[in-house]
């Protein structure tokens, strides 16, 4: 009997020792893997949403802590959040008890934010997203490097279940937001729905890449056509079975279900975007005057091709750059406005919002058209928008171009021009003409030299 007691007593020891050292092994992968990661989402301006950067890591033997700095380069998102941190714990594998029973993997983080690291007037705006209770999430690497991410929130106008799959080795991602109540109110637009699914991936660059782009057939008309890229693309769709939307133009909301694509593929120094966006009409909308709206199906399609991307960088820094100066102005005007070195740093900054207030416009300009002027025209950001009803089919496309003045101002009003056609079916030209001064069924717009023509 000591005997097998002492033998159970080893095989314990053994198993506690080999437990310990691959808990050791998988929490020196562990932090690896989690420097890599966060390597590809550090330092590069104006090509990631996030920026992060490691405060600390500290590594136990069978577990780690870590904390995160989060900054964006999106002016609207560090003006509204600005700077905060994350805090990290992790569980070394290979054997994790949960609440669901045994589960094994390489290692287990589960992310919380934190609350203090906010400034106070960011704080009460991440409060007023979420006023219950702030998101967690739990992410867990399998051995292989593959990773799944989950968190629930509950916003003020949003509760839904995020899931991710991601791949360490690869940088690949994808995953699916699952939404289970949606209430946006805004003073001219209300949307609600109780069911919803938006999806998203992102490749890892592969040869044969099959990407929807726009292109002129024999008849001179802009259609999609598919073809095969050495590119890496992200994409996101969307669908919402039921979606309401009401408007203080409308007595009574317009109720549909919603689809949608968009992709963003990465070319070598170019980028492409396509978005498509359809809606069928289940239950029509009555406007003041007690008409319903002839619209059953509704199509938008815009697209960009051959966006130089250095260009577009540059753009996103000027744009940041604009936004922090004029932060500054309105810092020094409520410090030291009063005083005559506030003054002269005002003056100052002012200059400097001058000087890239003119260089804007060509950042923009370039990102679209620094291509040869054919490459331009045949690539030049396109809107189309189909809608359907019993009498026919109504469409409107439209197209941004140089200007021919172009190279003579800094304006983006001078840069560009914009044209527009318009073909309107009996139903919706009926309805249309009673509310405007319209008398064609088909015509055109233009904006050009700051002025608005219709013909």
């Amino acid at each position: 009997m000591k005997k097998l007691l002492s033998v159970v007593v080893m095989m314990l020891l053994a198993l506690l020792f080999v437990w310990a050292i691959l808990s050791w092994y998988f929490g020196a992968q562990a932090e690896k893997d989690f420097r890599q990661t966060l390597a590809i989402h550090a330092d590069k301006p104006g090509e990631k949403i996030f920026r992060l950067e490691l405060l600390d890591y500290k590594k136990h033997m069978l577990s780690s802590t870590a904390a995160i700095r989060v900054s964006s380069d999106v002016p609207l998102l560090n003006d509204y959040l600005g700077d905060f941190v994350l805090t990290l714990k992790s569980l070394n594998g290979p054997v994790f008890i949960t609440k669901k029973g045994i589960d094994f993997g390489a290692s287990r983080w589960f992310i919380r934010i934190d609350p203090d690291s906010f400034s106070p007037e960011a704080r009460e705006n991440l409060y007023r997203i979420f006023p219950e209770v702030l998101p967690t999430g739990v992410l867990i690497i399998d051995f292989d490097k593959e990773s799944n991410f989950e968190s629930s929130f509950k916003a003020a106008w949003l509760d839904a279940t995020l899931t991710a799959h991601y791949n360490v080795n690869t940088s690949s991602y994808q995953g699916a937001l699952a939404i289970m109540r949606l209430n946006y109110t805004s003073p001219i637009i209300q949307l609600s729905a109780n069911q919803g699914e938006v999806h998203f991936q992102y490749p890892k660059p592969f040869q044969a890449t099959h990407t929807d782009t726009l292109a002129v057939n024999t008849q001179g008309t802009q259609v999609l056509k598919a073809t095969d890229n050495q590119a890496s693309y992200k994409t996101v769709s969307i669908q919402i079975p039921q979606l309401v939307l009401g408007s203080p133009l409308l007595s009574q909301p317009i109720v549909s279900e919603l689809k949608g694509r968009s992709q963003i593929t990465l070319r070598d120094n170019e980028i492409d975007a396509l978005l498509r966006l359809d809606a069928s009409v289940r239950k029509n909308s009555i406007d003041k005057t007690g008409k319903a709206l002839p619209i059953d199906q509704l199509q938008l399609t815009a697209q960009a091709s051959g966006i130089q991307q250095s260009s577009f960088v540059q753009l996103m820094e000027t744009k940041a750059e604009l936004d922090n100066l004029r932060m500054q102005i309105q810092w020094e005007l409520e410090e030291t406005g009063e005083l005559p070195e506030g003054q002269d740093k005002i003056w100052q900054l002012q200059n400097q919002i001058d000087r890239l207030n003119q260089q804007y416009p060509l950042d923009f300009y370039q990102a679209l058209f620094t291509a040869s002027k054919a490459h331009s025209q045949a690539n030049a950001p396109m809107i189309k928008i189909l809608s359907s009803n019993a009498s026919g089919q109504s469409t409107l496309s439209g197209q941004l171009k140089p200007a021919s003045h172009s190279a003579e101002s800094t304006r983006l009003t001078d840069l560009l021009e914009a044209e527009a056609s318009v073909t309107l079916d009996d139903l919706l030209y009926d309805f249309i003409s009673q509310h405007s001064a319209i008398r064609k069924k088909q015509f055109s717009l233009l904006y050009k030299h700051n002025k608005l023509l219709m013909q």
